[in-house]
Parts: structure tokens; sequence; C-alpha cells
């Protein structure tokens, strides 16, 4: 069995956000963040956390994430809001 990357755990937590499964999205993610992702990923993992932590009403959380991604280094411009 092959370990999924980054990119492929991100990828699927979005198709797991798309069919309404947020807690199977937000574990992904989660994997997502410990396998390593390139500084874009990451900041591209902790917005969809962000987004996540934002639907539970932990509007702090959420905030919080995006700050962490606001101060992933060597961000390009792209995924900075």
């Amino acid at each position: 069995m092959s370990v999924a990357s980054a990119a492929e755990l991100h990828a699927q937590a979005v198709r797991e956000t798309e069919h309404g499964r947020h807690a199977a999205a937000r574990r992904l993610l989660r994997a997502a963040l410990n396998s390593g992702p390139d500084p874009e990923l990451r900041a591209r993992i902790l917005i969809s956390l962000a987004y996540h932590e934002a639907e539970r009403r932990r509007l702090d959380d959420g905030l919080a994430l995006l700050a962490e991604a606001d101060a992933v280094a060597d961000l390009p411009a792209a995924p900075r809001g």
C-alpha cells in the first residue's frame, strides 16, 4: 500500500467536502499537513482547514489557521488573501 502525497490528500479532502463529508475532509487535511507539503500547498491546506473550522462555528480557530497560512515562508502571492 502506498502513502498518499499531501497533494493527493488535499484533493481527496476537497472531494469529501463537495459531498458533505466534512469530518472526513478534516481528517484528510490534517494528514496532508503531517505529510510535509511544500509551502504553497501547506498554505492551501491551512486555508481549507480554516473554512471547516469556521463552518463548525469556531471562527477564532479558523482565523488562527488563516494567520498561520499567511505566515508560511516563501509563499507566492497567489494564495495570499
